[in-house]
């Protein structure tokens, strides 16, 4: 299994916003890349102090992003919703 560079949030760093680790280069950048149809050749070019796997780690940052968000959000509409339907 290859190790993929970390994500970090540092308040010192970019005010906080994920980065990719070492560098200050945000997630949200590379993500705006992806969506604009860039290639990973293209992203790497453009950021050379961007590690290999980088791209990996930030789509697989968002990806736990958003399935925390939609747990999240499950469990504070349906939680209260089950327990009137089925009280211990």
């Amino acid at each position: 299994m290859k190790t993929l560079p970390k994500v970090i949030s540092d308040p010192e760093i970019c005010h906080g916003k994920p980065t990719i680790q070492g560098t200050r280069i945000m997630v949200w950048q590379i993500l705006e890349y992806l969506e604009s149809g860039l290639k990973a050749e293209a992203i790497y070019g453009d950021f050379p102090t961007l590690p290999k796997g980088s791209i990996e780690s930030a789509l697989h940052h968002a990806i736990l992003k958003i399935f925390r968000e939609c747990r999240s959000n499950y469990w504070e509409t349906f939680s209260p919703l089950r327990r009137q339907l089925h009280p211990n």
